[in-house]
């Protein structure tokens, strides 16, 4: 079965200018404001140190109220690796992460785990490569027997096989982004085609070609279209999750819609989510 998700925070005002950061004051009652939604999980994001899902008595309160909404976490996000890259965060800090991710991964039976290798965070040179491949070995090492590890990355499609094909690396998976690819120039086809079996997780955004801003999704669009019609495809897939634009008044409303419309397409394939 297919996890339909949302993307924690986009149910929340922003957190200062951060597009996408934890709604640390509003995070128990966004999980509320999801279940009367409809939605059964959320793609939880680690935007620094201080998450309380590291904390062990946290860590029960979280748990209570995901029951008590009947939502579950499909995936998460280490979103501060985009300020401290791959190749850059200290070791100890790794580890850190590491040691805490394995107990949480099997207290809250998360199936995802997601590494960010874009922009900030992206592989520019050979230095860098050696560094994120050493250190996406131990990861998936530590934490890949119970979850599946994803990246996602504006690679070209040629080293993004390269990457995928070192023989350590077997189990990395990607996190297919729809409106980033297109973005970057890249096609959602060709990406498809390419790596059917490595996609793990999909976020629906919608965005155009020259690195245009996240978009409002009113109506499907080709690329929602063409990857829900090629699902069957993705035979290692975990989770749909919406990311899509938020405004900073009206963000409820369009994280409804944008549900109405995916899983409208989503009943065309009669795909269970």
């Amino acid at each position: 079965m297919v996890c339909l998700s949302f993307v924690q925070g986009r149910l929340s005002k922003k957190i200062g200018s951060k597009f996408q950061y934890f709604p640390i004051n509003n995070w128990q009652n966004e999980i509320s404001i999801a279940q009367k939604i409809g939605f059964k999980y959320i793609e939880w994001i680690i935007s620094d140190y201080s998450n309380p899902i590291f904390n062990k008595i946290f860590q029960k309160k979280i748990l209570q109220i995901l029951k008590k909404n009947n939502i579950k976490i499909s995936s998460i996000s280490l979103d501060f690796l985009m300020k401290e890259p791959l190749f850059k965060i200290q070791q100890d800090d790794l580890d850190w992460i590491l040691f805490n991710l394995k107990i949480i991964l099997k207290r809250f039976k998360i199936k995802r785990v997601n590494i960010p290798l874009e922009e900030n965070s992206k592989i520019s040179n050979y230095s860098d490569f050696k560094i994120v491949k050493k250190r996406l070995q131990q990861i998936i090492k530590i934490l890949g027997s119970s979850s599946k590890i994803s990246i996602e990355s504006d690679l070209s499609l040629e080293n993004l096989n390269h990457l995928l094909s070192i023989k350590e690396l077997k189990k990395l998976g990607i996190l297919l982004d729809i409106g980033n690819i297109k973005a970057d120039g890249f096609s959602i086809e060709n990406y498809i085609s390419k790596f059917s079996k490595r996609i793990y997780g999909i976020h629906i955004k919608k965005r155009g070609i020259f690195f245009k801003k996240s978009e409002k999704i009113n109506k499907p669009y080709h690329e929602l279209k063409y990857v829900i019609d090629k699902i069957a495809k993705l035979t290692n897939l975990n989770d749909i999750t919406l990311q899509s634009f938020r405004s900073n008044s009206f963000y409820i409303d369009e994280l409804k819609l944008v549900n109405k419309i995916v899983k409208k397409e989503i009943e065309k394939i009669n795909l269970k989510i």
